[in-house]
């Protein structure tokens, strides 16, 4: 292998090690954020981590970082969340149980639901639910925003 070579596969593995170490660091937060703040979705969120560390080379404001390195990531990142997206766009249309009730004598074992991660108020979907975040009911009446995670779970 020649030198060009051998620093691409170095320069994409020290990328695929950053990532790998961060995502176990922080969670799945880039992919899957909790959005208790911004109601963006995870790649409008990416999208404005990458304005920001462009802006830091512009201005040259790295503030002790490897700014190229981060927006590397950040990039592979977009794409990875690009690939889930349409992954969870063919998943739409997949039908699900209004409740485990209504499955029985049809052989499901399984269905879209949306869950509160606060309080655990759970809700049974009729399909699957790409779209915006869906807040909490219960909690919202109690003055706290929480959105509901959208999972697919066994019906008991």
């Amino acid at each position: 292998m020649d030198n060009a070579a051998e620093w691409i596969a170095a320069e994409c593995d020290e990328i695929k090690a950053m990532l790998i170490s961060k995502n176990a660091a922080y969670g799945n937060s880039a992919l899957e954020p909790l959005r208790l703040f911004s109601r963006a979705d995870a790649v409008e969120q990416i999208k404005v981590r990458i304005d920001d560390k462009l802006g830091r080379l512009v201005r040259g404001q790295d503030a002790g970082e490897d700014v190229v390195l981060d927006l590397l990531g950040y990039l592979v990142l977009l794409r990875v969340a690009g690939r889930a997206g349409r992954t969870a766009e063919s998943a739409e249309n997949a039908e699900a149980p209004a409740s485990p009730e209504a499955t029985q004598g049809q052989g499901r074992e399984a269905g879209w639901r949306q869950r509160c991660p606060k309080c655990g108020l759970i809700e049974w979907l009729a399909k699957r639910r790409t779209d915006t975040p869906i807040w909490c009911p219960a909690c919202t009446e109690r003055g706290e925003d929480w959105p509901m995670i959208v999972e697919l779970a066994e019906l008991v």
